[in-house]
């Protein structure tokens, strides 16, 4: 069964802790209701980490990157000395 995007929206306010308390009651009885709720939630939080981690990993490969251009390219050869430079002292 495919989730609808109203009930994403219900599931992400729940999860956010962003509901307001009738909408926070509302879920918890779903979730009594609703035998697959939890795993729903569940999915959603799943989500949210994989979004997440890979924010994360392009982040550190952006850095990665940047660091390379310059520590490795030769037109930012007086960057490196000055950088090098305050380790120095």
């Amino acid at each position: 069964m495919r989730t609808s995007l109203r009930e994403i929206r219900e599931l992400e306010r729940f999860i956010q802790g962003i509901s307001l308390p009738e909408e926070r009651l509302l879920m918890e009885a779903k979730m009594q209701l609703d035998t697959s709720m939890p795993q729903k939630i569940n999915r959603q939080k799943m989500a949210y980490q994989l979004v997440r981690d890979y924010g994360r990993e392009k982040l550190r490969e952006e850095i990665r990157n940047v660091e390379h251009e310059l520590f490795e390219a030769p037109r930012h050869q007086g960057f490196r000395k000055r950088i090098v430079n305050l380790f120095k002292r």
